[in-house]
C-alpha cells in the first residue's frame, strides 16, 4: 500500500509555489536556459531566412508576428511550471516531468544550432 504523502491536492496552498521553485531551482533554470536558448536561436534562425519548424508557431508568426511568437513560448513554459507546481502536491518525484520537459527543449536548440550553422555556411 501506498503510504501518504505530506503534500495532498486538497492541502495545497497557493503560497506553496515559493517553496516549488525553491526545491527545483536547478531544473527551472536549466529549463530557463535552453527556453531562452531555444527562443535565442529561432530568432537568429528567422532573421537568417529559416522557416519556423512548428506548424502551430509557424501559423502564430504568420498571423502575429515575432513578438507573439516568443510570448507564446514564455506563456507555454509558465503554465508548464504551473503544472509541475500542481502535481509537485501529489507526487514527490517530480524530475520524470522536468526530464520530459528538457529533453525536447535540448533536441530543439541542438536542431535550431545545426539549422543555423547550415545557413551560414
Amino acid at each position: 500500500m501506498r503510504q501518504a504523502s505530506t503534500h495532498d491536492l486538497r492541502t495545497a496552498r497557493p503560497g506553496d509555489l515559493r517553496e516549488t521553485i525553491s526545491e527545483q531551482r536547478p531544473w527551472l533554470a536549466l529549463l530557463f536556459l535552453l527556453n531562452s536558448l531555444d527562443m535565442a536561436t529561432t530568432a537568429l534562425g528567422l532573421q537568417l531566412g529559416i522557416p519556423e519548424g512548428n506548424p502551430i508557431q509557424a501559423s502564430l508568426l504568420a498571423g502575429y508576428g515575432e513578438l507573439a511568437l516568443l510570448l507564446s513560448k514564455i506563456v507555454l513554459l509558465a503554465g508548464l511550471i504551473l503544472v509541475l507546481h500542481l502535481l509537485r502536491a501529489r507526487y514527490r518525484r517530480l524530475w520524470p516531468f522536468w526530464l520530459a520537459m528538457t529533453v525536447p527543449t535540448l533536441l530543439v536548440v541542438t536542431n535550431n544550432l545545426a539549422l543555423v550553422v547550415h545557413a551560414l555556411l
